[in-house]
């Protein structure tokens, strides 16, 4: 995998985690203290901006209510152009 490669997949990750939050209407702060993680933090995972660990993909998939496998699965729908 190149470094272009997976900064696009962190991109879509983000993608599908904003998109979920807006959907359940939750500002960023309030999904941030939901999965236990800092703010700031979140929103540079919004913009993609870090690698997360499958720990805290854990923690956010919980916080959204959602299984990990519906994360990927919504991260691709970015990735294919099904969602913009």
């Amino acid at each position: 995998m190149t470094q272009e490669t997976g900064e696009s997949e962190l991109t879509h990750l983000g993608n599908a985690i904003r998109h979920l939050r807006l959907t359940n209407r939750s500002s960023q702060e309030e999904m941030a203290d939901k999965a236990k993680l800092d703010r700031s933090y979140f929103g540079a995972i919004e913009r993609g901006e870090h690698n997360l660990s499958l720990k805290n993909i854990a923690k956010i998939a919980q916080a959204l209510e959602v299984s990990i496998a519906d994360l990927f699965v919504l991260s691709d729908k970015f990735k294919n152009g099904e969602l913009a």
